[in-house]
């Protein structure tokens, strides 16, 4: 069969933790015997680089070199230079176990791993042929051409040979050429060369080259020591069944070293007393179970493993040593032994503090949860202002200006107990406070100026916060804390003024009655004794300011006297001799106060008889034949009686009142008239009597227009309606009647005019009708007018009212009017408005999202047909929340099942549901939420309890928010 050209073996030696071998190879073809040829990823990595001119060329006189390339990414390219002439670039990308072929021609890529390759027998073309598709491909071979491949040597690869082309097919004439795999001298394995993996087997080359795995070795138990691996070659005669040649193609020496320590590497472990300490295990080769950790000599530390986490508790202070043996992963590696310190320290001494919370100008105190620690000073950072004082285990603050602030607590360890942190520390919030106001009444007169001294603390007033509310007309000034008034007529009002705090303090409000006084009219009354016959004079003096009626009366005499810049007379006649009070009465105006003063004097002397003149006039006019006439009589305005008038030879008598008397005379003919009055006189008044001329003149031939017309105003409810109804003036002493609804009245003309004042109308629109029947001179008519009866507006009643809640709850605003209101009315609070709906004069709506603050509300009515317009302000305080977290204190034992531990949560007094608590117990963290009577529970379970050490304390906590309710107990067996 010939002799066997069988070249290398890849592998000399193996550990046995890499019996997979993974090693990486590629390899370069190439003609240049010139040069470098270097190999780098796509980066610039510099796998590998060698001299061409060292390259073997026993195969084929084409093959270069091979190198390892492991470890490097697997989506890296390799890039080759060779003597400097080309780069070929991206030339290889493997991709798993997918090994290819890859030929770079001149930008010509084609992948071969499915191709037979060889050189053109002119050495100027690259001859490939396909052996799925049977087709041929050839190539113009250039000076620099390269084949590189990434091939198999990538996984498990053993051995590589060749075989020449004469010696494969010799073994063709005895059947079947296999091949004999024997390790140490024992026989693996048995295979035909046609089912052996081979890299190159081109028809027309003169050697295949073949590659062997570790797989193809068959079931070898690898041990640690030499080894010979021995590749035969031999014919079996199928006919005869038996050996016919064979011949050692190639053999390969095998050293497999020994089992390597696997590795554990871990931090030490520190931690206090009472807890516990945890350290990572690092392994390379192997595993660790729990069984094969221990504390040296101290078999009653607690230990637990979980994911390579070591956790060790229960030891007592000092120093230990922790161990740690392994389980390796498999022969490759041996077990090994580790250990580490482990370190328990005293119990850490703490101080816990409660946030402080307090309005500005008062103090607050924060509360100490001591653990081992001794209180030795307190301080507010970067603020040595602040007093602070240590109580106890209460912390005093005071003497802060409204603001956030970090308190900071100094303390030292007891006996059984270790410094860590020196300090602890808390937050403390200074609230401002309300800004305070007093505000006095004022009262003052009419056209003077009123003040009020204010006191404020906390805060300012500015002159343009100071108002009368409804009053902008009044005139308001400030100086040194003292507010004036003017500018008011009489009346009661309201004066508000708003304080601008300052940074520690809130705006408030406060308001004071005013009280516009009516001006005193320094009334006086002065008369002079007469005699009688004499005229009594009476003198009223008032204020200079006051001008107006005042009434005087004199005896049983009543007259109205008309002052005229705070002074006036009157004058009293035809007194009786006698003794007279003069009583002054001056009626309470807008700004005025009533005032009453009385006198007296004496008519002194004996009485004549006098008598008075009567004044009597008497006037008719012309008329015409068929009208009536109007006799009218006048006297001296204090005579009341009769006074008769003839007019031809008929006498009629005139009652007269007061000095006016009338009567109509009908049925006179046309002519002339002389109407004669007579006063026969009495004791008082002498006999006068007067007299005046008239004429009837003939009817008109046409009747005459009365232009007739009729006119009423609109009224508001509960005023008197005017009816005015005007005709030629000619017309006296006719009727007209007016219907309004379904009321007719009857309106007596005298020259011309005539009026009618209706009272009671309701609400409503109205015709008044004038009707006038012809009466021979003025023909009939009927005129209308329409007028309306509006309902009167009367005060809404509006109030406004805002609770002061705190800033977690909502502010009810509550309206009330009038209740036959219902509609809305708008409150404005800040920059925003909110729509109340009033019902029945009620209604109610809910501001949120207030910040801490003092607020003003004001709210509008707007006017309706009912209801004049009205504004009203109030003022309301959102408050902080005050938040108050209480936690149970229970009986921890480490020998019980479990532990329940409540929290109860307040919020402004109540208690508050579905709240999320923090618990904390024994560092554990746990979450629960209240229920409808403000508790949260949590349930400390056996597997937490069994962890404690028995008379050491521990500590458990609720948090919500900033609020932290705390309580520290000793554990119990």
């Amino acid at each position: 069969m010939g002799k066997w050209d069988a070249e290398f073996a890849a592998v000399n030696s193996i550990d046995l933790d890499d019996a997979n071998h993974t090693s990486d190879f590629a390899k370069i073809y190439t003609k240049e015997k010139q040069g470098t040829a270097i190999f780098t990823t796509n980066n610039g990595v510099v796998l590998y680089q060698k001299d061409i001119s060292t390259f073997s060329d026993s195969y084929d006189k084409d093959w270069g070199c091979c190198f390892n390339v492991s470890g490097k990414d697997v989506d890296d390219y390799i890039k080759a230079n060779v003597g400097g002439k080309q780069e070929l670039k991206d030339f290889v990308s493997r991709d798993s176990q997918d090994f290819r072929f890859i030929i770079n021609n001149g930008g010509q890529n084609l992948t071969v791993n499915e191709y037979k390759v060889q050189l053109s027998d002119d050495e100027k073309h690259i001859n490939f042929y396909n052996k799925k598709t049977e087709e041929d491909y050839q190539f113009d071979r250039k000076d620099n051409w390269t084949l590189l491949m990434e091939n198999d040597w990538a996984q498990n690869v053993l051995a590589r040979f060749k075989l020449s082309h004469d010696q494969f097919l010799v073994g063709e004439e005895y059947g079947n050429m296999q091949l004999r795999i024997t390790v140490n001298g024992v026989k693996t394995k048995d295979v035909e060369w046609q089912t052996l993996n081979h890299l190159i087997s081109p028809s027309n080359i003169d050697f295949w080259l073949f590659s062997f795995t570790f797989d193809d070795l068959g079931d070898v138990i690898w041990e640690a020591r030499d080894y010979e691996i021995h590749f035969i070659s031999y014919d079996v005669d199928y006919y005869y069944g038996e050996q016919i040649k064979y011949d050692e193609i190639f053999k390969v020496n095998l050293t497999v070293n020994e089992p390597i320590d696997s590795k554990v590497t871990m931090n030490p472990i520190v931690f206090d007393v009472g807890s516990n300490g945890t350290t990572k295990l690092n392994l390379v080769g192997a595993t660790v179970a729990k069984e094969n950790i221990s504390v040296d000599g101290h078999s009653e530390a607690v230990i637990d493993l979980k994911d390579n986490i070591v956790t060790v508790s229960n030891l007592t202070i000092g120093n230990y040593t922790l161990r740690v043996k392994t389980t390796p992963i498999n022969n490759n590696y041996k077990s090994v032994e580790a250990t580490t310190t482990v370190t328990v320290n005293k119990e850490t001494a703490s101080v816990n503090l409660t946030d402080v919370e307090f309005e500005f100008g008062k103090s607050g105190i924060s509360t100490a949860t001591v653990n081992g620690a001794i209180l030795q000073n307190a301080y507010i950072a970067n603020h040595a202002e602040a007093n602070v004082t240590i109580n106890d285990k209460q912390i005093i603050i005071s003497n802060l200006s409204a603001g956030k602030y970090v308190l900071v607590v100094e303390f030292a360890a007891d006996e059984t107990h270790r410094i860590v942190s020196n300090n602890a520390s808390a937050n403390v919030t200074v609230n401002k406070a309300e800004s305070s106001i007093s505000l006095p009444d004022v009262t003052f007169e009419y056209l003077k100026t009123g003040s009020s001294v204010i006191t404020v603390e906390g805060a300012t007033v500015d002159k343009e916060n100071i108002t009368v509310e409804d009053h902008p007309e009044a005139v308001i000034d400030l100086n040194d804390n003292v507010i004036t008034i003017s500018n008011l007529t009489t009346g009661n009002y309201t004066l508000k003024v708003i304080t601008t705090p300052d940074g520690n303090h809130f705006s408030s409000e406060a308001t004071a009655k005013i009280v516009v006084a009516k001006l005193s009219s320094d009334l006086k009354v002065d008369v002079k004794n007469i005699q009688f016959g004499e005229n009594a004079g009476v003198t009223v003096t008032t204020n200079t300011l006051f001008s107006g009626p005042v009434s005087v009366k004199v005896g049983d005499i009543e007259k109205i006297l008309y002052i005229n810049n705070g002074g006036g007379d009157i004058f009293f006649e035809n007194l009786e001799v006698g003794t007279y009070n003069v009583i002054v009465n001056l009626t309470e105006t807008e700004i005025f106060k009533p005032a009453n003063r009385t006198t007296t004097f004496v008519v002194q002397g004996d009485k004549p008889v006098i008598y008075i003149d009567p004044q009597l006039t008497i006037t008719v006019d012309d008329i015409f034949v068929g009208q009536v006439a109007y006799v009218e009589i006048t006297t001296n305005e204090t005579y009341s009686g009769d006074v008769i008038v003839t007019i031809n030879d008929l006498s009629y008598l005139v009652e007269v009142v007061n000095g006016e008397g009338s009567i109509y005379v009908p049925g006179l003919d046309i002519g002339y008239y002389s109407a004669h009055a007579i006063f026969e006189g009495d004791g008082v008044f002498k006999y006068s009597e007067n007299t005046t001329d008239f004429y009837v003149k003939s009817a008109p031939s046409e009747l005459i227009d009365p232009n007739l017309k009729i006119s009423v105003d609109n009224i508001t409810e509960g005023d008197v309606a005017i009816v005015k109804i005007t005709a030629n003036e000619t017309m006296t002493g006719v009727e007209v009647r007016v219907k309004i609804g379904s009321y007719t009245f009857i309106v007596d003309i005298n020259n011309g005019t005539g009026s009618l004042t209706v009272l009671g109308l309701t609400v409503g629109d109205y015709n008044a009708t004038a009707i006038f029947k012809e009466d021979g001179i003025f023909k009939s008519s009927t005129v209308s007018d329409s007028f309306n009866v509006a309902i009167r507006p009367v005060n809404p009643k509006l109030t406004v009212s805002v609770s002061s809640v705190y800033k977690s709850q909502n502010a009810a605003i509550t309206v009330t009017t009038d209740n036959t209101f219902t509609g809305t009315v708008n409150v404005k609070i800040g920059s925003k408005n909110y729509v109340v709906n009033v019902n029945k004069g009620k209604g109610t709506a809910q501001v949120s999202k207030l910040g801490v603050g003092t607020y003003t509300a004001t709210a509008t009515f707007s006017a309706t047909e009912m209801f004049v317009g009205s504004v009203k302000s109030t003022t309301f305080k959102i408050k902080a929340d005050v938040v108050k977290l209480t936690i149970n204190k229970v009986k921890v034992k480490k020998s019980v099942k479990k532990v329940t531990i409540k929290a109860t949560l307040k919020i402004n007094g109540k208690v508050v549901k579905g709240k999320k608590i923090t618990f904390k117990f024994n560092k554990k963290t746990y979450k629960a939420t209240t229920n409808a009577k403000g508790i949260a529970k949590i349930v400390v379970k056996k597997s937490v309890l069994k962890k404690l050490k028995v008379g050491k304390k521990v500590t458990y906590l609720a948090k919500y928010s900033t609020k932290t309710a705390k309580q520290i107990v000793k554990v119990k067996k």
